[in-house]
């Protein structure tokens, strides 16, 4: 019997390893959203509070986690393979990676696409600016036509 104890507490503590590679995984996942978002995306406030909530349920989580394994390990040292202990902190790590799991799903819903500028002012101002690039082209090539041209025609006195 005592055997199947410890059996079952090496399950749940390799499970619970599983969960804490599992946060990795998730803030992988958010970070790669978030830079989609900076450059993608227009982000309301409460996306900002559900990218700033899903991290803090992956810390929870991990906290949880760590603190049942401990636990299990020191009443395993003792003899005891009870699971009835720290089950109550891996059912809190397993929530906690569940919950930074929603949050990280929602928060697309709370982005939006960025605004199109139909501001004249600064289509004016950037028509302006080519306008300026084109005149500045223009005279690098003649410049540049000029000084072939002179030195190909000194090359030839000689």
């Amino acid at each position: 019997m005592d055997d199947n104890k410890r059996a079952a507490a090496g399950i749940i503590a390799s499970l619970s390893s599983t969960l804490l590679g599992g946060g990795l995984a998730v803030i992988a996942a958010e970070a790669a959203l978030i830079t989609y978002y900076l450059e993608q995306r227009t982000i309301s406030n409460w996306a900002v509070l559900l990218l700033i909530l899903s991290p803090v349920a992956v810390i929870a989580s991990w906290y949880y986690g760590c603190t049942a394994i401990d636990k299990l390990a020191a009443e395993g040292f003792r003899g005891n393979w009870s699971i009835d202990r720290p089950a109550t902190n891996f059912d809190r790590q397993a929530i906690g990676l569940l919950v930074s799991g929603i949050l990280l799903m929602v928060s697309p819903f709370l982005t939006s696409a960025p605004q199109a500028s139909n501001n004249p002012d600064g289509a004016a101002a950037l028509s302006s600016k080519i306008a300026r690039l084109e005149t500045r082209i223009q005279q690098l090539e003649h410049l540049s036509q000029h000084r072939h041209g002179t030195c190909h025609q000194e090359h030839n006195v000689r």
